[in-house]
């Protein structure tokens, strides 16, 4: 497997995100009954990095017993949903959550709470509520960021 570092939220890091999640989907042992989906849309972007309106770049997907739909921009239906300056995430994208999904999944719920305490980022949803089964892709993606 390539060791390759992608900046956040460039076109090859979206890239590496959807095959990690897709193969990640493909890996569970079994996906019935699963129903999750959520939406991640960052603003105040580098002029660089892809773009949507107004600075913006968003991606969300819908995994629905076993089936992934992912995609580039954003969902407000969704599960869970954040959104978040550039800034304020970008340093979070390299964190290492650990192997343990449980405590990973958890490590992550603080990080999101204190960020959105501190008014760097606007939380909707719900996002104990995602299945533990579900896939964390996290720190794969973090090996790879800059």
């Amino acid at each position: 497997m390539s060791t390759d570092k992608f900046e956040f939220l460039s076109q090859q890091w979206f890239e590496l995100l959807f095959k990690l999640f897709r193969d990640a989907v493909d890996d569970m042992d079994d996906a019935s009954g699963i129903e999750w989906s959520a939406c991640e849309v960052f603003t105040e972007v580098p002029s660089h990095l892809p773009q949507g309106r107004d600075g913006t770049l968003a991606w969300h997907y819908y995994l629905k017993d076993g089936q992934l739909d992912i995609h580039f921009g954003e969902a407000e239906e969704v599960d869970f949903r954040v959104i978040a300056p550039y800034e304020a995430v970008h340093k979070l994208s390299m964190e290492h959550f650990g192997d343990d999904p449980q405590v990973a999944e958890e490590k992550a719920m603080v990080i999101v709470a204190e960020y959105a305490q501190k008014g760097l980022l606007e939380v909707y949803g719900d996002r104990s509520k995602r299945p533990d089964s579900l896939p964390n892709v996290h720190d794969a993606l973090a090996e790879r960021t800059y």
